[in-house]
């Protein structure tokens, strides 16, 4: 059985065939952190403190009888937990393994953000 596929006789020197070649990659990694929808459509901190804070008092209301519901003007506790809300979703939003091991009564990753700051859970 021949074959009429000549063989090859000049075999280039496996050295040079096989030159390391190296690329240069980039990879760009983002981190994306799931915020509250109405945190982004507000124009400042004090405009998103008011807005949580009317929204508060509603859930409020609706729980009430008409005649215990609140109106007119915000009071300042009211502002005082729109505050609160606000703060307490940027924490879950942005520091959640850390707050799930305070809340186990874990000590906080040597690699913690917060570490240095002595985080503790309080009553609210």
């Amino acid at each position: 059985m021949t074959s009429d596929i000549p063989f090859p006789t000049d075999v280039p020197n496996c050295q040079e065939a096989l030159k390391e070649e190296r690329k240069q990659t980039s990879c760009a990694v983002g981190l994306s952190v799931e915020e509250l929808p109405i945190i982004s459509r507000v124009s400042s901190f004090q405009k998103l403190q008011r807005v949580l804070a009317w929204c508060l008092r509603f859930i409020s209301n609706a729980k009430l009888t008409s005649t215990e519901r609140k109106f007119g003007a915000l009071r300042t506790k009211e502002l005082e937990n729109g505050l609160v809300c606000c703060i307490k979703q940027v924490q879950v939003t942005n520091f959640a393994s850390e707050l799930k091991c305070l809340q186990s009564g874990k000590r906080l990753p040597a690699n913690s953000r917060i570490l240095n700051l002595y985080p503790f859970i309080d009553n609210d």
